[in-house]
């Protein structure tokens, strides 16, 4: 029967090493919290598996050869631990991350052959995602958000603006606001405005994409 050392060091290196993965998985997106306790501990002790079973090639040789002799080589299972428990899992998890970011749905994957494009990036999932992830969303240009309700938000879009696409809460961050006027067009820039966040886009009914003219100001 193990210990309790050893079975705590067992139940770590079962949570650990997949929670670390997965937190670098997640933030190698736009990080969004757990639905459950209960799927973050699932998920963990899954990705440690695939993790020890990845890192086999490196335990087996550094660890198994010394058996039982585990205290004679403090700085062996020392390295060994810091690449299984830390680096192993963020590097991986973040690198994880980007490729299944860079395949998500609507995800332009122009470094692939084109037949292979069309079946690894499928219709996004709203035309909000489509626009945004294709290209058709211009830079330097001018978003006027209209709301059921009737509110109407005008920014530019710019450096520094921010869209976020499924699977988040889609929204949008534009870096200068604009008044709207009557005909429902932006006409100038607000003073001392910070830009303008629209925190969720589901309650809008349209959004109109403006160029605007050549003597019109936005902020690079």
């Amino acid at each position: 029967m193990p210990t309790s050392f050893a079975a705590l060091t067992i139940a770590l290196l079962a949570v650990v090493p997949g929670y670390l993965a997965r937190m670098a998985w997640s933030r190698g997106k736009t990080f969004s919290l757990p639905a459950t306790d209960l799927t973050v501990l699932v998920q963990s002790i899954a990705a440690s598996l695939v993790l020890q079973v990845l890192l086999a090639p490196v335990t087996i040789p550094v660890l198994y050869a010394i058996g039982d002799r585990l205290a004679a080589y403090p700085w062996r299972v020392a390295g060994w631990a810091v690449l299984a428990v830390v680096i192993a899992p963020l590097v991986g998890g973040y690198c994880f991350g980007q490729v299944t970011d860079a395949m998500r749905p609507g995800r332009r994957l122009t470094w692939l052959p084109s037949t292979l494009r069309r079946d690894l990036s499928p219709p996004a999932p709203s035309i909000w995602d489509h626009v945004h992830l294709h290209g058709l969303l211009p830079h330097l240009c001018l978003l006027v958000i209209e709301f059921r309700d009737g509110r109407r938000l005008a920014g530019a879009f710019g450096s520094g603006s921010e869209a976020l696409t499924s699977p988040q809460r889609q929204g949008v961050f534009l870096v200068e606001e604009w008044a709207v006027g009557e005909d429902g067009l932006p006409t100038e820039p607000i003073p001392n405005s910070g830009g303008v966040v629209v925190t969720d886009l589901d309650e809008a009914r349209g959004v109109r994409i403006l160029i605007p003219a050549a003597s019109a100001r936005i902020e690079p």
